[in-house]
């Protein structure tokens, strides 16, 4: 069973995201997810809960840094964190996850920062993904981290 099995699909009614504004979201989500993770009341691991939303958010980050090294043609890149345990996300620390995403994220947008304009065109070359590029790939990640991470709000 998945640990995120309970995660309904991202939200398809939100605006695109522009490009040039990719960095910056993916940086506030994982401030935002940071400062809730690390917060003195945070609530323990359940499903659905900000930390097994943080989890699952920075398990698709490094995905997508995979995912983009492929479509851009490059050779593999080590991912900015050891991949992680292979334990329920509940089970996991949310201070590191907290960490880890953050890490993960920074990593992320900084590579995206430095896209040119053919590089955001470029189509992921695996034949079950042809009509992907590098911008819709980008624009469905964020909107997968937007479902996950801003409907979690600060303990009182």
């Amino acid at each position: 069973m998945s640990p995120h099995s309970g995660c309904p699909p991202p939200p398809h009614h939100l605006p695109p995201f522009d490009r040039a504004d990719a960095p910056a979201v993916l940086r506030r989500y994982a401030a935002r997810t940071h400062r809730l993770l690390t917060h003195p009341h945070a609530a323990p691991g359940r499903p659905g809960s900000p930390l097994e939303r943080a989890c699952h958010a920075r398990d698709i980050c490094l995905a997508f840094h995979t995912r983009l090294g492929i479509t851009l043609g490059l050779p593999a890149a080590p991912l900015p964190i050891a991949p992680p345990p292979p334990v329920p996300y509940r089970d996991e620390n949310p201070r590191t996850v907290a960490h880890e995403l953050r890490a993960a994220a920074e990593a992320l947008a900084d590579r995206l920062a430095l896209l040119s304009p053919a590089d955001w065109a470029r189509h992921d070359p695996r034949p079950a993904a042809a009509p992907f590029t590098v911008e819709t790939l980008t624009d469905q990640l964020l909107r997968t981290l937007a479902h996950l991470l801003t409907e979690v709000a600060l303990p009182a």
